[in-house]
């Protein structure tokens, strides 16, 4: 199979001369893709040194390929199926990895995290903001953190708040689009990825529940964790970009500790469940605005939503959330009542005010992160006590 794959890496390359020669840089691209895909599958079957050159030999076939895509696209060339023995390549084709909305949300409106925001401030925010002071302080900025803790407790939106903040493009890749079943294809993904990436000016790169992708290596030989590394390690000082990299997982234990010694990914953000003064705060935010009967104790709502994550107490996006809840039963409540009255009445347009005794049973209906993912907590818990040295075999491959 080695031989099989050398062969054919030393065939497209030899065809992606003739191309580029021509001046065809469509079959040029190709081709040479086509190299970089071999190329990737002989790293896979070796081992130490030589599956390292094969695997730099293929992330650099990969930005060969990619600078003759773009001169391709200047032309609106395409590679037709004949050429390309079956599939047919849009030589102008956009990017595999997308950049995502963040809206308008601000680290102000992520609720508490006071400590985990200081650190990012000045982590990230402050060095992009402010690069004059750092220099002259001569602090190093950074270029990646990992953001750990229990599930729903928004580090996806705490990622968002810190790319709207350093005004960046946000990337957010979901894992399953990197990982295949094909040898090779997850990590040539990963370069891909990186390089999409670094074509912004500044962008913020997001993976979330990388643990999956970035667990311990265990007795595998080349594999997603060290193409990851080796594209960490390909960051250009004097490019003119800035790439910042931010890791989410809940469970951080199950990390391959390269990733956090990498000194691309040296400062890890624990993000836990709200505290009361907090949680008190979302309350208010869910329900602003928002009709209350008398018989509503906000206090005491903050203190029975001890162990809630921020989504379980206001708004979950698949469906759920004690305040979301709780407006719903009023709404429904309201509308039964119209339903037995005249439209354009005084009781039909009688406001109906969310009770307690929605919220009473919206509590019982929502069950919180602490009962659910009670060890995850406690793991998490143990890994920022630890300075992150925990593990665990039983959640390792």
């Amino acid at each position: 199979m080695s031989s099989f794959n050398a062969d054919k890496k030393r065939e497209h390359e030899a065809l992606a001369e003739k191309a580029l020669a021509a001046g065809d840089y469509a079959k040029a691209f190709f081709h040479t893709a086509q190299a970089a895909e071999f190329t990737f599958n002989l790293a896979d079957q070796s081992d130490g040194d030589v599956a390292r050159a094969y695997l730099e030999d293929a992330n650099e076939l990969v930005n060969i390929a990619a600078s003759f895509k773009e001169k391709a696209a200047k032309s609106g060339a395409r590679v037709n199926k004949e050429e390309s023995g079956g599939a047919e390549v849009d030589a102008s084709a956009k990017g595999k990895w997308t950049v995502t909305s963040v809206g308008d949300i601000l680290l102000d409106d992520v609720k508490g995290l006071t400590e985990a925001k200081a650190v990012v401030m000045d982590a990230l925010i402050n060095p992009v903001n402010h690069p004059d002071i750092y220099k002259t302080l001569k602090v190093k900025p950074g270029t990646g953190l990992l953001l750990y803790g229990p599930p729903g407790t928004g580090k996806t939106m705490f990622a968002k708040a810190i790319a709207n903040e350093m005004k960046t493009t946000f990337m957010h890749v979901k894992l399953n689009e990197l990982k295949s079943k094909y040898v090779g294809e997850t990590e040539q993904n990963i370069a891909e990825m990186f390089r999409e990436a670094r074509s912004y000016k500044k962008c913020v790169l997001f993976l979330d529940e990388c643990e999956s992708m970035l667990r311990k290596r265990g007795n595998q030989k080349v594999c997603m964790v060290e193409q990851f590394l080796v594209e960490l390690d390909g960051f250009k000082k004097d490019d003119g970009n800035q790439l910042f990299v931010l890791l989410a997982t809940n469970r951080p234990w199950m990390l391959d500790s390269a990733i956090t010694r990498s000194g691309r990914i040296s400062t890890a953000v624990y993000v836990g469940l709200p505290e009361k003064e907090t949680r008190r705060l979302i309350i208010d935010s869910a329900l602003k605005d928002v009709p209350l009967s008398p018989d509503v104790d906000l206090d005491k709502l903050s203190d029975l939503t001890e162990g809630f994550s921020g989504a379980e107490i206001s708004h979950k996006e698949n469906g759920g959330g004690v305040c979301d809840d709780a407006r719903k039963f009023a709404a429904r409540r309201w509308i039964e009542r119209r339903k037995s009255q005249a439209e354009g009445s005084e009781e039909w347009a009688k406001i109906e005010p969310v009770t307690w005794a929605d919220f009473d049973r919206a509590l019982k209906t929502v069950v919180p992160t602490s009962k659910r993912d009670a060890e995850i907590i406690q793991k998490n818990l143990a890994f920022r006590d630890s300075g992150g040295n925990v593990s665990d075999d039983s959640d390792s491959d």
